[in-house]
């Protein structure tokens, strides 16, 4: 849902941080979204406690939750993956990370719930991409089911049964999709 009629600034958006609502900007559009749920919340949980151990112990980078990237430097787009991996030569440092990080995540996990729209997705996966992301995992909780976006029209569908893995972004991490999902 489009809610503004001039285009939003990023400074204008980092004033909203304590709405409470879920917010996109795309193109200087304000896209406002109903909190999450509570399945949402808890395979958000599942998903950090199962990455974060393997990311902190091969010292691969940092996981970021419900974090804002602003994406690129002269357009009006900032979007909050669900969770989002940076490489650790590309993590920002002291104040660059007290408000939105300035750059694309290499990693973006989008959990799909029954609000979202599948014309945003779309945009979100596009403009990930656009900016340099390298891989954008689209969960669908009801199926327990991951999509592997490596670009905004190319995926492949995991189901529980099969094997995600971290490819080149997180070398080595691997699990069945079932163990994802509380």
């Amino acid at each position: 849902m489009v809610a503004t009629a001039k285009p939003v600034t990023v400074e204008e958006l980092w004033e909203l941080r304590h709405e409470p609502y879920r917010l996109a900007l795309i193109d200087g559009e304000l896209h406002w979204m109903p909190g999450a749920g509570g399945t949402h919340g808890a395979v958000t949980a599942k998903f950090c406690t199962r990455l974060d151990p393997f990311v902190t112990d091969h010292g691969l980078g940092m996981l970021f939750a419900e974090t804002g990237f602003r994406l690129f430097p002269d357009r009006l787009v900032t979007l909050f993956p669900d969770i989002a991996f940076v490489r650790a030569a590309r993590v920002p440092q002291g104040e660059a990370r007290e408000r939105f990080l300035n750059l694309a995540p290499d990693l973006a996990v989008e959990i799909y719930s029954p609000t979202d729209y599948p014309k945003l997705l779309g945009e979100k996966l596009t403009a990930y991409f656009a900016a340099g992301t390298r891989v954008v995992w689209v969960v669908y909780p009801r199926t327990r089911s991951v999509a592997v976006y490596r670009s905004a029209d190319e995926f492949v569908t995991f189901g529980p049964d099969d094997v995600l893995d971290g490819g080149d972004v997180l070398p080595g991490f691997s699990i069945r999709v079932a163990n994802l999902f509380p």
